[in-house]
């Protein structure tokens, strides 16, 4: 057994696979290797997304889309991905001017993520995004 075991060992490394092999080329084995991070694009599904003013064990308290005198409110969203890693932005805008981009990583299938942002009076919008594509918005309002 050990005899057909070194012989074919040997017959491999005497007939090595052509090199315009696909499967042998640098970028067919490079990509083969690991995923880099992907954009999000047909890839993401956002189960829920909701604003509140505190996250509590990776989960959001707090939850409401009306806010009196608050500082700080968080955007919670837990998401699916078929591929992870996936690159996607939480963009946050007061009464339609843009007040912030949190770039986040979804590094797994299933994933609770946030991003928090100093409030003011107005009309809010968070929306989770994957470059102009929006997967899910959230409105509320600061009094």
């Amino acid at each position: 057994m050990r005899y057909i075991l070194f012989v074919s060992v040997l017959a491999l490394m005497a007939f090595p696979a052509k090199a315009d092999s696909p499967a042998t080329t640098p970028a067919a084995t490079a990509s083969a290797a690991a995923p880099a991070p992907s954009a999000a694009k047909g890839n993401l599904s956002v189960v829920k997304l909701s604003v509140g003013t505190a996250i509590d064990n990776k989960e959001l308290s707090g939850e409401a889309t009306e806010f009196t005198s608050v500082g700080k409110v968080y955007a919670w969203a837990k998401v699916s991905a078929e591929q992870a890693p996936a690159d996607i932005k939480f963009l946050w805008t007061v009464d339609g001017n843009k007040e912030a981009e949190v770039p986040v990583t979804v590094k797994y299938p299933e994933a609770r993520l946030w991003s928090s942002k100093n409030v003011w009076p107005g009309s809010w919008k968070v929306a989770v995004m994957d470059g102009d594509k929006s997967f899910a918005e959230v409105s509320f309002t600061i009094k």
